[in-house]
């Protein structure tokens, strides 16, 4: 039996859409301080009938939304996806015109069975963030951190309708999960 606990090594690759809607990546920028990633499927099920019997399903794929939930989200991560400005002062600025930027979201789970803990290695493919909320609590005689969460839409990819990718330590790709995103082969 495996059991799946704990995420690490998050990181955001910014995406490009080219030709066709297709998506090009930079490289992954590491997001240290994952606490939890909890990402729910979309999509509807098409339920026909006719003679009187159910005559045809068909589920849609619309991909995940959620959250990502981070000790402290990262600067770059406001300024590469969410637009925030950063002055000549080392200020950042959310300017409300500002568009947010898609890219992939890479992580990792740690699987465990009677044989060392290994991970499966999962990447988000077309991934939209919205704003953190703000949040702060007094300190009393415990401190209890406060986390940033951020809201994500995971969507299918316009030129290839993928969504998601995972691999566990037996792939060929997963030494190199985290240093450009995953691509399908012929």
């Amino acid at each position: 039996m495996k059991i799946r606990y704990g995420i690490s090594n998050c990181y955001y690759a910014v995406a490009t859409e080219g030709a066709g809607g297709a998506l090009t990546y930079g490289t992954p920028k590491e997001m240290p301080g994952a606490v939890a990633l909890t990402l729910e499927a979309n999509g509807e099920e098409i339920r026909e009938y006719a003679d009187n019997i159910e005559w045809f399903i068909m589920a849609l794929n619309s991909g995940y939304t959620g959250n990502l939930e981070l000790e402290v989200l990262g600067d770059d991560f406001r300024t590469d996806v969410l637009g925030e400005e950063k002055d000549t002062k080392d200020v950042y600025f959310e300017n409300a015109l500002a568009q947010s930027n898609e890219f992939a979201l890479l992580f990792q789970f740690e699987l465990a069975d009677a044989s060392p803990a290994v991970g499966v290695r999962g990447a988000m493919l077309r991934c939209k963030a919205g704003r953190p909320g703000i949040a702060g609590n007094t300190r009393s005689n415990t401190i209890n951190p406060d986390h940033e969460t951020v809201p994500l839409t995971c969507l299918p990819r316009a030129n290839d309708h993928l969504v998601k990718a995972k691999a566990d330590s037996t792939s060929a790709a997963y030494a190199n999960w985290f240093t450009a995103v995953v691509e399908k082969s012929a």
